[in-house]
């Protein structure tokens, strides 16, 4: 949910994707949609169906002039290369 007089984020809600259609691509559109209604932050977490930083990463290419930002990522399970 986004308030509107804000436009931040106060509540968040899973994105249920469309039969045959692609994780990523629907994420994007639904970001896309949001930063044309008004919303200007993202914020990612860590989460097991994707991964925060690769996601912020698309989705900040993807949607020129958003803000994306992640919370909390563990690095302990990362390689250094």
């Amino acid at each position: 949910m986004i308030d509107t007089t804000t436009n931040k984020v106060i509540s968040t809600v899973p994105i249920p994707v469309q039969d045959g259609e692609y994780y990523n691509d629907h994420i994007v559109s639904t970001v896309r949609a949001a930063h044309e209604a008004g919303v200007r932050q993202l914020w990612l977490p860590q989460n097991f169906d994707y991964d925060a930083l690769a996601l912020a990463a698309l989705v900040g290419l993807a949607v020129p002039g958003l803000g994306v930002g992640t919370s909390v990522v563990p690095i302990n399970s990362r390689l250094p290369v």
